[in-house]
């Protein structure tokens, strides 16, 4: 629709580009869903004796959980759970924290106020986005 709507204005061609923007998938090693504070505490306690670091999950849909690592890929995930249940830890498993998410971006490698303006003018095709400075 964006594309469409700038090919149909006035802008001049070489004003705007559009370009492909893909944020990657994200794999996690994952113990959860506890079934309360208590549950979570206490496997926070045990990741603690065997030395092991945990993080925040950047996926409320798998709250309350812990997560011991982060990968860009379910390969990577896969070969440290392996080490970790050698190391006694038995109720890991790899989860997908996020899927790849694509998006367009509208680049104005040009911008001045009257292109800014004129491109204001699509509005309802920018699905209510913001115009920001690239930096």
């Amino acid at each position: 629709m964006l594309q469409q709507a700038l090919e149909k204005s006035n802008l001049p061609t070489d004003a705007w580009v559009l370009e492909t923007k893909i944020t990657p998938a994200r794999w996690i090693v994952y113990l959860g869903k506890f079934a309360n504070a208590e549950a979570l505490a206490k496997k926070r306690a045990d990741l603690s004796s065997l030395k092991l670091k945990f993080q925040p999950l950047g996926n409320p849909a798998l709250e309350p959980g812990l997560s011991v690592g982060r990968f860009e890929t379910q390969a990577g995930a896969n070969a440290a759970l392996d080490a970790l249940v050698r190391r006694g830890v038995r109720t890991a498993r790899v989860v997908q924290e996020q899927a790849e998410v694509r998006s367009v971006v509208l680049r104005l490698p040009a911008a001045d106020d009257s292109l800014r303006t004129r491109v204001n003018e699509l509005k309802p095709a920018l699905a209510d986005q913001v115009l920001s400075r690239c930096q």
